[in-house]
């Protein structure tokens, strides 16, 4: 069995149709963690009218945070493997058989990721990312070239070994791949078709962009020079830097929408088309308990 993790935290507008995702899914031997982080919306309201023994809802009132949220499901999860997902994604029907066959490939494997379908709001494709292999390495994994994040399925016992650090606003995925990479190693392989659907505003936010490059700075000076050397430490120091002085930029000037659209790379008309397809077979998923309104929410 394989446990999916979901944290939610004010997702009313999304949460059902990533639930709808979990239930399109052609593997179907899956228990699905639903654990919220002190939402004042009807997201709760959403996870609990679900009529599934598979599903386990679970809701404290406390606003704690997606790293301790993701703590949680790894102490939670029943599964032999633990899936990510973000509660305003949707994942391909065939993800969790495709990264499953993956591991049973190669049972020394840590961490399964696929590559990743950019969709906005309405549901519409918008750009491919990270559909090549990862060559993963020390430097690599400095310099960001790291897993998709909500993509990964990982042994659970792995995730209990290592777990993110709740202090963290921004960027927990970069620190622990980082940190867990300089510890113990880790094995890792990509499913490189776009298995993942995650949801991408046209509209960035400095705050979070500032959040992010500080905590990879903290990352950097901590283990950059015991694992890359001195020198390149200081380069990947003077490239966030820089970074983060043009997102600086770019809000300043409201043009966060060009940085964020070159992350990706443009989608076929044909495969535009078939991506609309699959997504469309998403969102007529029935999942009981679930009514159209909340579904359309």
């Amino acid at each position: 069995m394989l446990t999916i993790g979901l944290p939610f935290y004010n997702a009313s507008k999304t949460l059902a149709w990533a639930i709808q995702s979990v239930f399109a899914q052609s593997y179907q031997d899956w228990e699905l963690l639903l654990v919220d982080d002190g939402s004042t919306d009807h997201s709760v309201e959403i996870a609990r009218n679900i009529q599934d023994d598979r599903v386990r809802v679970y809701s404290d009132g406390k606003n704690k945070g997606l790293a301790t949220r993701l703590n949680q499901i790894a102490e939670l999860a029943n599964g032999r493997y633990l899936a990510r997902m973000d509660a305003d994604d949707l994942m391909h029907p065939g993800r969790l058989s495709q990264q499953l066959l993956t591991f049973e490939a190669d049972p020394q494997l840590d961490l399964v990721d696929t590559g990743l379908l950019s969709i906005n709001e309405l549901n519409q494709p918008m750009g491919l990312r990270c559909c090549h292999p990862l060559d993963v390495s020390r430097l690599g994994l400095l310099r960001g070239q790291i897993p998709v994040h909500a993509s990964i399925v990982a042994k659970t016992e792995w995730y209990r070994r290592n777990q993110y650090n709740g202090n963290l606003e921004r960027a927990q995925d970069f620190e622990l791949w980082n940190r867990s990479y300089a510890e113990s190693g880790w094995q890792h392989a990509r499913v490189t078709k776009p298995l993942y659907f995650a949801r991408e505003s046209a509209v960035g936010s400095y705050r979070k962009a500032r959040a992010t490059h500080t905590v990879r700075r903290q990352v950097l000076r901590s283990l950059g020079t015991p694992n890359v050397g001195w020198q390149k430490t200081q380069v990947e120091l003077f490239k966030t830097n820089a970074k983060q002085a043009a997102h600086l930029v770019a809000s300043y000037l409201r043009m966060d929408h060009h940085i964020i659209a070159r992350r990706n790379r443009q989608i076929e008309t044909g495969q535009a088309h078939a991506f609309r397809k699959v997504i469309q077979q998403i969102l007529e998923t029935p999942v009981p308990g679930l009514t159209r309104t909340q579904v359309a929410a």
